[in-house]
């Protein structure tokens, strides 16, 4: 039996020549897969001109091979139906992607009691799948299943490869419900179009004690996310006194379009009386599609050299359309360059997904990946002062599916079960966070006096952020009453008015979610209609006069008032809404405070040694001294002297270590994202700085800084220099 072949070729060096447009391409056409089992393929070879003529010539080609690891394979899917069920299908295919029928699959079943192991066979259908149903009453813990096809017996023919079947497994973790109340949504396979509405399968079983003796109507709610946003919400309103029964199914129609495109989760969620949530999630697959619809087309297919053609766009209302016209030959040269609707889709940025991003990341309670006030490290396992045991891996649970939507949820409901070792865990943000009204504005603000800001009365970015996230939920209501955004309007009055002169606000996190929270509230509240006149007047009679209409909303009008100090008037006349920002630029030396960052800065050598000229190490000793035990995240910036860069396996070794969560190099500088800084003091070396041809750097120093991932307030500084002998 021949070994799999695969298609290779080689490429020889020849002179260099002037760019040729190319007249014909060349393609290959080969099987997906060849496996040890075949004894021939088809290789067929076409040459084409760029007017699609065919090409007559001679076509030399080579064939080589190497081993794969297996060629036949199945996989398995389940799906959770009525909490004490569990339906599943394998999947049989070679791997040509043909299915095989009428062949034998096991499935083996482990629960956590290594005693309950069960072993089933089925008989693959026609389309080479096998379905099953398992009863999960018995089962504790993580369930493994484990699909089998066949052994084969090794070739004991030296050179000669036999096929291999590999098993396939999926690991099932049990789901936290403290009432065993469940929400499952049932995925739609394949690909959907775009435009056309689908129905979500929805199948539900709720506790009766989660109930309790109030209410018997429940309302599910579903978030759908795209493109790190969400895009539809959906309701669907259940009354268990009509016979609806605590386990059942309903559907729920989602309308499908470009705007959720090229994939998208549904969240859904129902909070019960007895304040526990039920969620569950689900990922769609879209087609790759646009809003704007757009046909394009010659009057002839086929037209001689210097004859006139007509060029037929059509595209739907609104759209910006651009047409280029070029020699086919040039996207031969260049493939990539040919405009596509998976050209657009790449230019797509990296959206959240699977986790918040590092900006907005939670301390957990007692987890593996970040450090608690009352938790220290054993090696790979954790062990908390208060508690009684070791951590363990925590269940599924609501907020883990929110978190894998990296949607931030504020809420007392009981969304996560509580910690393993004893400690109380804090699941739920404090409802009765307090609000300020003041002259026509409202705000929300925490209840531990922040910081004073070293910029005057702006206020802190935590509070901005909150306020925000408060106006985003005003505004994302299915339907916004007239209540609604008489509230959103006094909010959005105290937003504006923490706005720095450059449209941002106290940090980066906080400037996101106030500027999100701000452009929705402004397409609620569009109108083309409308002019505003603006006069700034002062006592001394000065005079300035602006204008805003639907022509020039969007540009920004400004002007110097020269006479400071000075007391002016602004009043405004005409119907609309305009935003007059007064900017007054002064220099005041911040008050000294007390650091709550200690920084430490060594080098090895202390010296400037012969070695140091090439190579030496940078030890940063960083310890927080605030109130609290410990920080949040924290980021560390150490500037490099000049001539100097680190070295690329020092990096590696530094992303190992236990607190650095993240790295960023630049051209002069490392940035060290941390998960926390405690009150005793953590080193962290970076190895290997090197510098080539340089002498010591002298008295030039080394900065590094150490700062709060939110409030920049509180922060650490560092210089040394590697002194000369």
């Amino acid at each position: 039996m021949k070994p799999p072949i695969r298609g290779c070729g080689s490429v020889s060096p020849r002179p260099s020549l002037p760019p040729v447009l190319p007249k014909f391409k060349v393609t290959l056409e080969l099987p997906p897969v060849v496996t040890v089992l075949d004894e021939t393929l088809l290789l067929r070879v076409c040459g084409r001109y760029t007017y699609g003529k065919p090409v007559l010539g001679r076509v030399q080609a080579s064939l080589c091979w190497k081993e794969q690891p297996a060629y036949h394979w199945f996989s398995s899917s389940v799906s959770l139906i009525q909490c004490m069920a569990l339906t599943g299908q394998m999947l049989l295919k070679v791997a040509g992607s043909s299915a095989l029928k009428n062949e034998k699959l096991r499935l083996f079943v482990s629960s956590g009691n290594k005693n309950k192991n069960k072993k089933q066979t089925f008989l693959t259908d026609e389309s080479g799948r096998a379905s099953f149903e398992l009863d999960t009453s018995d089962w504790t813990g993580t369930v493994t299943l484990r699909g089998r096809f066949k052994p084969v017996a090794r070739s004991s023919v030296y050179g000669r490869l036999s096929p291999h079947y590999p098993d396939v497994h999926r690991h099932l973790e049990p789901f936290y419900s403290k009432s065993q109340s469940f929400l499952k949504i049932r995925g739609l396979g394949g690909e959907l179009p775009c435009d056309q509405a689908q129905q979500l399968q929805v199948d539900y079983v709720i506790a009766r004690e989660a109930l309790g003796n109030g209410s018997r109507s429940l309302e599910f709610i579903f978030l759908v996310v795209a493109k790190g946003a969400i895009a539809r919400i959906l309701h669907k309103g259940l009354d268990l006194r009509e016979g609806a029964g605590l386990k059942g199914s309903f559907s729920v129609e989602l309308p499908v379009g470009a705007d959720l495109a090229p994939a998208a989760k549904v969240l859904g969620y129902t909070v019960l009386p007895d304040g526990e949530m039920a969620a569950d999630r689900a990922r769609l697959q879209l087609a790759k599609c646009l809003p704007n619809k757009v046909k394009l087309a010659f009057s002839q297919d086929r037209a001689l050299p210097g004859s006139e053609l007509q060029l037929r766009v059509q595209a739907a209302p609104g759209s910006l359309c651009a047409v280029r016209a070029v020699d086919q030959s040039v996207l031969l040269m260049k493939p990539e360059a040919e405009l596509s609707v998976d050209t657009v889709y790449n230019l797509l940025p990296d959206f959240p997904r699977g986790d918040y991003p590092d900006a907005v990341q939670e301390p957990e309670s007692c987890g593996p990946t970040s450090l608690v006030p009352h938790c220290h490290g054993l090696g790979p396992r954790w062990r908390c002062r208060r508690g009684i045991s070791s951590w363990t891996p925590p269940q599924p649970d609501a907020y883990s599916l929110f978190k894998d939507a990296a949607l931030k949820i504020l809420t007392n409901t009981n969304a996560k079960p509580p910690c393993e070792h004893g400690l109380s865990m804090d699941l739920h943000y404090d409802a009765e966070i307090p609000y300020a009204m003041e002259a026509g504005q409202l705000h929300w603000q925490r209840k531990v006096k922040a910081l004073p800001s070293p910029y005057g009365n702006q206020a802190p970015s935590a509070e901005v952020e909150m306020t925000a996230y408060v106006l985003l939920a005003y505004l994302s209501l299915p339907n916004v009453s007239a209540a609604d955004m008489a509230t959103a309007a006094q909010i959005v009055r105290w937003l504006s008015k923490q706005q720095n002169p450059y449209g941002g606000f106290a940090s980066t996190q906080d400037t996101v979610v106030a500027l999100q929270a701000l452009a929705k509230y402004a397409a609620l509240t569009y109108s083309a209609s409308g002019a505003v006149s603006v006069t700034v007047s002062s006592q001394a009679g000065a005079r300035q006069q602006f204008h805003v209409d639907n022509a020039n909303r969007l540009v920004l009008q400004r002007a110097a008032l020269q006479e400071i100090p000075g007391q002016y008037t602004v009043r405004a006349s005409g119907e609309g809404c305009v935003f007059v920002q007064l900017i007054l630029r002064y220099n005041v030396p911040p008050p000294k405070s007390a650091a709550t960052f200690d920084l430490r800065v060594e080098t090895e050598p202390k010296e400037c040694t012969e070695s140091a000229t090439s190579r030496f190490s940078l030890v940063l000793h960083a310890r927080y001294s605030g109130k609290r035990p410990a920080t949040n995240m924290a980021i560390i910036e150490a500037k490099l002297p000049s001539g100097y860069i680190p070295v690329q396996s020092s990096l590696r070794q530094l992303e190992k270590q236990p607190l650095v969560k993240r790295l960023e190099v630049q051209k002069d500088q490392v940035t060290l994202y941390l998960d926390q800084v405690s009150a005793g003091s953590s080193g962290l070396r970076q190895p290997g700085v090197n510098g080539e041809g340089v002498s010591c750097p002298g008295f030039t120093p080394i900065t590094a800084a150490l700062m709060g991932s939110v409030s920049h307030a509180r922060r650490g500084v560092a210089e040394i220099s590697l002194g000369s002998k």
